[in-house]
């Protein structure tokens, strides 16, 4: 199953999408297999004389949703047990790292990710978050991460709200 998440969409121009998408195994413990996420904003590349501005939404999302499709295409081809490297750049690598040994490399790791608490403006930052921080541990060989819809039913029938504030 193709779970697709629609983070931003904005029609104003420069029209904006961000949309994360995830193929999620149907066994009786759901996996998710492949995750990737795209960004994209119609002046993000403008070219000489503005001939790169993208104004029409329509092509932005039809743009957005191919580099969805072809990733996901490229994945079903080589059955990689990896995902492709995120690449970050320089200025936004972390300065400092802590690699904390609570997991252990020969073993795999099964890792819940609650949604973050949301403190900002913006709705439904705190599952925004959530599903950037699981794409990073996709792709981690020995981590397996819950399907965040299970985690979400398991909380609701739970009905607890905790506030680490």
């Amino acid at each position: 199953v193709i779970v697709t998440s629609l983070e931003l969409y904005n029609e104003t121009s420069p029209p904006k999408i961000a949309m994360t998408a995830r193929l999620v195994s149907t066994d009786e413990n759901p996996k998710i297999e492949w995750m990737e996420s795209v960004g994209l904003a119609g002046d993000d590349s403008p070219g000489v004389l503005g001939l790169g501005l993208i104004n029409e939404p329509q092509r932005l999302r039809d743009k957005a949703l191919q580099q969805l499709a072809k990733s996901l295409a490229g994945w079903l081809a080589e059955r990689k047990e990896e995902c492709p490297s995120i690449k970050v750049a320089k200025r936004f690598q972390p300065k400092e790292i802590y690699n904390a040994a609570a997991l252990k490399p020969a073993v795999k790791n099964t890792i819940a990710v609650l949604p973050f608490f949301n403190e900002s403006l913006r709705k439904r930052a705190g599952e925004i978050t959530q599903l950037h921080f699981i794409r990073q541990l996709v792709c981690k060989r020995n981590v397996e991460v819950l399907e965040p819809g299970l985690v979400e039913r398991s909380m609701g029938k739970a009905k607890r709200i905790v506030d680490l504030r």
